[in-house]
């Protein structure tokens, strides 16, 4: 099982965090607003996984559904590079 925590500040390229008014954008939060818009091959397994990131909470993914959410990351139209990009690096630091 690989457990995922995105619960971290989302950050621009200078390294400062990207807010929204007087509040820090969150890299789960933010990841979750945008993957529920989107249509998978699995709804229900794509809810779940956005409920526990806006909640903040960790994920835990067999080897196989990690790389699917890799994928749907990969594939969103409606994420910046910027938000993929974080994602992506963050997920690969926590399942190196």
């Amino acid at each position: 099982m690989n457990t995922i925590n995105l619960n971290l500040p989302l950050k621009a390229l200078d390294g400062t965090p990207v807010m929204e008014g007087l509040n820090e954008l969150n890299l789960g939060k933010s990841l979750a607003g945008c993957l529920i818009q989107g249509q998978s091959k699995d709804p229900l397994k794509t809810y779940e996984i956005c409920m526990k990131l806006s909640a903040g909470d960790e994920v835990q993914l067999d080897s196989s559904d990690l790389e699917a959410f890799k994928k749907l990351i990969k594939e969103n139209p409606l994420a910046t590079d910027l938000l993929k990009g974080q994602a992506l690096l963050e997920i690969l630091k926590q399942t190196s």
